[in-house]
């Protein structure tokens, strides 16, 4: 997800969050809220929650002339609402979520295409979630 925003948004300049393990199901943390600052100035914020009671996966990009939503792991419409004007696009995930970006990575390796993930913007994401953590 921190990577598809940097695909959509940039580069993050600065990021903190907040976390805990409520849960207590495990060592990790499972509740995390986090503030991000892109270069370009846009601001984020996001909430992770993986021991609520629901699911619920949304991600909104509110602009000046509208706001985008989709989800990042589900099957759902993506939403793209400018004034009163409101487009849902469905986009099915494949059988294997992951077969998709695998076969871009495949592709730039045997020089027939170009991977949008590089080793810069995961190690950015890495980066972001390390900050968010307080890890660094």
């Amino acid at each position: 997800m921190i990577d598809l925003l940097y695909y959509f948004l940039g580069p993050i300049k600065s990021a903190q969050g907040y976390f805990t393990n409520q849960g207590k199901l495990y060592s990790a943390e499972d509740s995390v809220c986090a503030l991000m600052q892109f270069d370009e100035g846009v601001h984020g914020a996001g909430v992770w929650n993986f021991c609520a009671a629901g699911h619920f996966d949304e991600t909104e990009i509110i602009g000046t002339k509208g706001t985008i939503s989709y989800s990042t792991f589900s099957d759902s419409l993506i939403r793209i609402k400018i004034g009163s004007a409101m487009e849902e696009i469905s986009i099915p995930n494949p059988e294997h979520v992951q077969q998709p970006l695998i076969q871009t990575v495949v592709d730039e390796l045997l020089g027939k295409g170009k991977c949008p993930s590089t080793g810069e913007t995961g190690a950015m994401a890495s980066w972001a979630m390390d900050k968010i953590l307080g890890k660094i």
